[in-house]
């Protein structure tokens, strides 16, 4: 439940980073494609909404973006992790919408929602390097996205001692999606299903995080791990 007790201060919460364990020790796992980019913090406060680096300062170069969040989020305050991305604008890939165990519907009908997106693929706050500008790099006429993948704060109330899998079901509520603002798909074992896709849109790895598990600003989260997707 809410624990309205805990504050939050909006200025210092910071990204949590991937832990060492292998996946097979993460207890209960909701899997989620992983994005190539820019790790970044949504800070919304009174109908105001900042972006936020993984060292908590401001980003002034993504007006399109900030303006697609204050039109799609449902609430007063709120602090949403995610990436800025290249990956879900380019033709080539797509997104489900950020919901649990798709049905075969979805699997035939929303492999590629978001068809006219185009976004470049993120990754987690340790692993972000000088080369990923390059790497990451994509024609001027594909616009960055925010893709959303956790919530940890709404309304003034702090997240972080929710379970993961309830962050993300609060998240479908509190964040619409829009052409620029996505929600990253994420699924329960066995993934079999979505590898090769996630493959042909350029994804490379997995991550892991424990359905039960809390959120840990600002450090390395043990309920949360890496696997790079077989290349067949």
């Amino acid at each position: 439940m809410y624990d309205p007790s805990v504050t939050v201060d909006l200025a210092a919460v910071r990204p949590a980073g991937f832990g060492r364990r292998n996946v097979k020790e993460i207890r209960d796992p909701i899997v989620e494609p992983l994005w190539r980019g820019d790790r970044v913090l949504v800070v919304a406060d009174g109908g105001s909404v900042t972006l936020r680096d993984v060292e908590g300062a401001p980003l002034e170069a993504a007006a399109a973006i900030v303006a697609a969040l204050e039109s799609v989020i449902n609430a007063e305050s709120a602090i949403i992790d995610g990436y800025l991305t290249y990956q879900p604008t380019q033709p080539s890939h797509a997104l489900l919408v950020g919901s649990e165990v798709p049905t075969a519907g979805q699997m035939a009908t929303q492999i590629f929602v978001g068809r006219g997106l185009r976004a470049r693929a993120m990754r987690p706050i340790e692993q972000l390097e000088s080369k990923n500008a390059a790497r990451n790099a994509a024609p001027p006429d594909h616009p960055l996205a925010f893709v959303a993948i956790d919530l940890l704060l709404v309304d003034g109330q702090s997240l972080l001692n929710i379970p993961l899998l309830e962050r993300k079901r609060l998240l479908e509520s509190v964040l619409l999606e829009a052409e620029l603002v996505r929600r990253t798909p994420y699924v329960r074992l066995p993934v079999d299903t979505w590898l090769s896709s996630w493959r042909s849109m350029g994804f490379r790895e997995l991550a892991y995080k424990a359905a039960n598990g809390r959120y840990v600003p600002g450090e390395r989260n043990d309920d949360w791990a890496l696997v790079a997707i077989p290349s067949n």
